[in-house]
């Protein structure tokens, strides 16, 4: 069996000897040009978008691997395979190991859908409340410790799983290659050992548009969201979780997840494309050197704020990032589209409303059928269209990167600087202010306001209370220009008294994260002073105060670290992927982290060395069945999703001549409405074309021309006469469009 999608390919390919032209390879659609097509059937320029839609790229990774491959290669005995875990809750737990302990449910969302929109929507029919499909997605933090920096899985994981057909549906990222992989886990049941493949990734970007996982938007009708839906799964007896928490919370979990993957996708063509001058490839890097020092310093600040006011960001980043985005995206940067309309099956606008009968008596054949505005399959316009006029619009930005590290790497790197602060010499600065302080009626406590010198080099304001006895909370503290920090608990010592003065010192509590100012300056401590001899002011219940803060500029060693890393491993700052498993080590090396800090691997996910090949379930060839005349525009229009292993899209092209003779002998009713939909305009269809609009830039046509082609013509002349020859119905009126789930399956006769 050949292990890669290339070897199929080349086999078809050397038909074209006899006269077939097949033009949906890997490496056309890899090829294909610029233009695409929106649902209006518009030609629209495909390259102002982040990902382009029409364009799946390689099946397999070209480079790295998945992070599902990562988390279900087994090493041991010298030796590497894939041991998928079964049945499916102990595929769910290994995943809860790698999530962070502090996470509700460990960092995983779930959610049941018993009548969906994927590819194996119809497996379970009639059966779909008995055998629903169930989709997890990662939602929270890594599991970390001093030795291990974790496997970040959040909103990079997601699985779904249909017990009848025994098959995982994987979507995983590859930082290494920067993108999101397509994978199917075959034979997942009891008995079997558990087959994985990578998946013909054509066939999924045609509905994954966004080269991403996507999900319905609220009130997720087709889910346990839906209460309804979850009396008929208890109904079935569905063997199911059907928690009451799973039903509120985990779909609106998937929900977001899915809308930041989208975003990693996104940000990740903006890391490798915003700063790329090709005609300087240092200042390339120099800009994603200044991105990655504010994304730490955003970090650091608890995603708060950065230093976007630094000559160098401005210098480096801002100047270039401005330069490259005017010539790359002038009229924007098209964010594709993660969300689906939402749809309820059961045909009520409401979880209870409308179609409340009976499972009994319910037609459930024809609540599965999906209408064009809620197919996958239908373009989607994008999201949204970002532009980029500046540091004013850097927050997005920038916010957006921090995304690719853990919060743990960020409290990593936070340690290290503090314990670095004495060997490194840091610089002190010490900011003052004149305060005017109110005892309150416990006569223990301070009411602090502190207004600083606007003249002054290092004044700053505040309001506070704090505590003689011990405790204490910053609401604000303003350092100017130099930015403000908020909410900040202090411990507080107890009151030292002197004859002429008495003075309090109060440093930050840092149970995660150091009190920092954007440009990472950390506040390492506040000292208040009053005289000894002052009696509260009887008129005004005030005392005169005087107020000290000191900031520690140990960042200073990040930006140095940065430097080193430029010049030692510039190629890390190149027009490569934004990889934690590279960068962070990277950084954390050239800031000398000791002992602990250093044995912190990051083992995941760039080194694939010693994993098992990454393989396609690739069909087997027949020659002559692919050089059958009247079966060419089929290889040619229809091969990409359904010449495959798989059964879902069906696989009628799959098999000898006879075989797939009486494959579109039993398709015929269906592709006659599939193929009839070209005749309709877009607006009116009640079905989505096939092949989909989306394919026609791969396919070498547009969907005007594919409209009036000779070849869909032939294509649909000819499974009319099959119908005809087998006693089916052949016309594609409104009632064949209504009960298009009722006719005849294209699944293969021996599936």
């Amino acid at each position: 069996m050949p292990s890669s999608r290339f070897a199929v390919h080349g086999l078809l390919a050397a038909a074209c000897a006899i006269g077939l032209v097949y033009a949906a390879s890997t490496a056309s659609r890899a090829d294909s040009g610029a233009a695409g097509l929106s649902a209006n059937n518009a030609v629209h320029d495909y390259s102002s978008w982040a990902v382009d839609p029409a364009t799946a790229g390689p099946d397999l990774p070209p480079t790295g691997r998945s992070l599902f491959d990562f988390l279900v290669t087994d090493t041991g005995n010298g030796a590497s395979t894939y041991r998928v875990p079964f049945p499916f809750p102990a595929l769910v737990e290994k995943i809860r190991t790698h999530s962070s302990n502090r996470e509700f449910m460990g960092g995983i969302g779930i959610a049941i859908i018993p009548m969906g929109r994927s590819l194996q929507r119809a497996a379970a029919a009639p059966e779909f409340f008995r055998y629903p499909r169930t989709v997890i997605a990662v939602t929270g933090e890594p599991r970390t410790d001093a030795r291990d920096a974790g496997m970040l899985l959040k909103d990079r994981l997601y699985i779904g799983y249909v017990e009848k057909t025994a098959t995982l549906e994987v979507i995983s990222y590859n930082e290494a290659a920067g993108r999101f992989e397509f994978q199917l886990v075959k034979d997942y049941r009891a008995g079997a050992r558990p087959r994985v493949f990578y998946a013909d990734r054509a066939i999924c970007i045609s509905c994954h548009q966004n080269h991403a996982p996507i999900f319905s938007r609220p009130v997720w009708g087709e889910t346990n969201a839906n209460a309804r839906v979850v009396d008929l799964l208890r109904e079935s007896g569905t063997d199911m979780d059907l928690s009451t928490q799973a039903n509120i919370d985990f779909p609106d979990h998937i929900d977001k997840a899915t809308m930041r993957a989208n975003d990693l996708v996104t940000f990740q063509a903006l890391w490798q494309r915003g700063c790329a001058d090709e005609h300087d490839p240092l200042r390339s890097r120099r800009c994603r050197a200044a991105a990655f020092a504010a994304v730490l310093q955003y970090g650091l600040s608890g995603s708060l704020d950065f230093d976007a006011n630094a000559p160098r960001f401005q210098n480096d980043f801002v100047a270039t990032f401005t330069r490259v985005w005017a010539r790359t995206w002038p009229e924007g940067l098209r964010v594709a589209q993660s969300s689906l309309p939402d749809r309820n099956p059961l045909g009520a606008a409401s979880p209870y409303a409308g179609a409340g009968s009976g499972s009994s008596t319910f037609d459930w054949i024809a609540a599965a059928n999906v209408p064009p505005h809620l197919d996958p399959l239908t373009p989607r316009p994008p999201r949204e269209i970002l532009r980029f006029s500046g540091a004013m619009d850097t927050p997005r930005i920038i916010s957006g990167w921090a995304n690719f590290l853990a919060v743990d790497d960020f409290r990593t790197l936070d340690s290290l600087l503090v314990r670095s602060e004495a060997d490194a010499g840091v610089q002190r600065s010490v900011y003052r202010a004149q305060c005017t302080a109110r005892r309150a009626s416990s006569n223990s406590r301070f009411n602090l306001q502190c207004t600083g010198d606007p003249g002054a080099e290092r004044s700053m304001s505040l309001v506070a209370q704090v505590e003689e006895n011990g405790s204490g909370r910053i609401d604000w503290l303003s350092f100017g220009p130099a930015g403000t920090v908020r909410d900040v608990n202090l411990d507080v010592g107890p009151a030292q008294r002197s004859n002429t003065e008495s003075m309090l010192r109060a440093a930050p509590k840092t149970a995660a994260l150091s009190t920092r100012l954007p440009d990472g300056r950390r506040l390492a401590g506040v000292t208040i002073r009053w005289s000894g001899k002052d009696r509260q002011d009887s008129a005004s219940g005030t005392i005169d105060a005087q107020l000290e803060a000191i900031l520690v500029n140990d960042f200073a060693l990040v930006h140095r670290a940065i430097d080193r890393v430029l010049e030692h491993q510039p190629a890390l700052l190149d027009n490569v992927p934004l990889m934690r498993a590279k960068l962070m080590p990277a950084l954390l090396a050239e800031l000398g982290a000791p002992g602990e800090s250093m044995s912190r691997t990051f083992r995941c996910c760039v080194d694939d060395t010693g994993m098992p090949a990454p393989t396609l379930d690739a069909p087997e060839i027949d020659a002559v069945v692919v050089a059958e005349e009247r079966l060419r525009p089929f290889f040619r229009y229809c091969a990409t999703c359904h010449f495959t292993a798989e059964r879902f899209p069906p696989n009628f092209l799959s098999g000898k001549a006879d075989q797939v003779t009486e494959n579109l002998r039993r398709c015929a009713p269906r592709m006659l409405v599939r193929l009839t939909a070209w005749e309709i305009p877009p607006d009116h269809r009640a079905k989505t074309p096939m092949p989909p609009v989306t394919a026609m830039r791969a396919l070498g046509t547009s969907a005007d021309q594919w409209a009036v082609s000779k070849e869909l013509e032939a294509m649909r002349d000819y499974v009319e006469e099959l119908a005809r020859e087998a006693g089916q119905a052949t016309e594609t009126s409104a009632g064949a469009y209504q009960n298009y789930e009722a006719l005849p399956s294209c699944l293969p006769s021996d599936s």
